[in-house]
């Protein structure tokens, strides 16, 4: 066969914005492997006694047989029809409800897959599904495979933050923030949440998601709200963390900060240190490592919170004092001293009396869990 159908219309447009989305973003793997054939697709349907959804038979027989997708966070892949597979999933009344109840044909990590419903109800619809585990199907706005991987690559040119299929449904985040402005959906900012990265809105947009978080009254969806303002890394971080300081939005004060602002930096020629303008946001930190709200994450002793993020930015940052924070480093809860514990990897950074404290903290803790254990 040859690697695709290039006298289909769609199948070439399809194959097009494949290629633009290789030159343009430099991914270590994107690419659709060679089509096969109708009659490749009929044997695998009567050997394993399916029916494949129509769209999804367009698309192996015209545009690719599966394929690559990755970056320097890992890869993904888009499974070749042999090496896909049945997956069970369970109706809302947590029954298995056939063992033929759709096929897994996108691997998103871990254990996890998008895949085509093959019984009569919803048949040939996208859902999620965790592997060879039961789970309950969960429906996308998209209809069919074509519709959605097409999308998704549309997206991906558009310079969205495509690296996974994440989102439950797909359009521009200006068409997304009107649909939620309509019907007040949720899932609509988490779709925004899922696609938007630094550097991929113009400035008109990223306005109209600030003047909509301000108006925002729910608690979820301001924290939503935030985190998206976090990804895009807007420059009045101030403005947006004082609205919302108060003891239910701590946790994601913090998380936003480090993983969206990239308040840590590694420079290659300057080592670890704070980003540009961390002075502001210290006295903020200082606040919220004391409140207590920020272990309450944990899931259990062993596990750090957002606590130990909080006091990796307080100690990078260049109003670092001792005293601010001399009470959490001596803390003898276990849950403070775990997050403390992690702190090892900074050490060199410090000086010679806050090494002490968290070589003590991670005394503590080890043989915490070493008590433990024996037990």
């Amino acid at each position: 066969m040859s690697r695709y159908n290039t006298s289909d219309p769609e199948a070439v447009r399809i194959r097009r914005l494949m290629g633009y989305a290789q030159k343009k973003f430099r991914f270590t793997d994107l690419c659709f492997y060679d089509v096969i054939s109708e009659e490749e697709v009929g044997l695998f349907e009567r050997e394993n006694g399916i029916r494949l959804p129509e769209d999804y038979k367009w698309f192996i027989t015209n545009v690719g047989n599966g394929g690559m997708w990755g970056d320097e966070n890992g890869s993904w892949r888009f499974e070749k029809l042999e090496d896909t597979f049945i997956c069970r999933l369970k109706d809302s009344s947590e029954k298995i409800v056939c063992q033929k109840y759709a096929l897994a044909v996108l691997s998103t990590g871990c254990s996890y897959y998008t895949a085509l419903i093959l019984t009569e109800e919803n048949f040939g619809g996208i859902t999620f599904t965790d592997g060879y585990n039961a789970s309950e199907p969960r429906p996308l706005a998209v209809h069919s495979f074509k519709e959605y991987y097409t999308k998704w690559l549309e997206e991906l040119c558009m310079g969205y933050d495509r690296t996974g299929f994440e989102s439950r449904g797909f359009g521009t985040v200006e068409e997304e923030l009107h649909k939620y402005k309509q019907s007040g959906d949720t899932e609509y900012l988490r779709d925004i949440l899922s696609k938007v990265k630094f550097g991929a809105l113009k400035e008109k947009t990223v306005r109209k998601l600030l003047v909509q978080f301000f108006a925002e009254k729910g608690y979820d969806n301001k924290r939503l709200l935030m985190c998206i303002l976090s990804q895009l890394r807007y420059k009045g971080a101030m403005n947006i963390f004082r609205e919302v300081c108060e003891p239910g939005y701590y946790a994601d004060i913090v998380r936003s900060l480090y993983f969206g602002y990239r308040y840590v930096v590694n420079d290659y020629l300057r080592g670890y240190h704070a980003m540009d303008g961390a002075e502001q946001f210290y006295p903020m930190l200082v606040e919220l490592a004391h409140s207590g709200e920020l272990t309450k994450d944990a899931r259990d002793r062993r596990d750090c919170s957002m606590l130990h993020y909080c006091l990796e930015m307080l100690l990078y940052n260049p109003l670092f004092r001792l005293e601010d924070i001399e009470d959490i480093l001596s803390s003898e809860d276990e849950r403070i001293t775990c997050d403390v514990a992690r702190l090892s990897a900074v050490r060199c950074q410090l000086s010679e009396e806050t090494r002490k404290y968290i070589e003590a903290a991670r005394e503590r803790h080890y043989s915490s869990i070493s008590k433990s254990q024996a037990e």
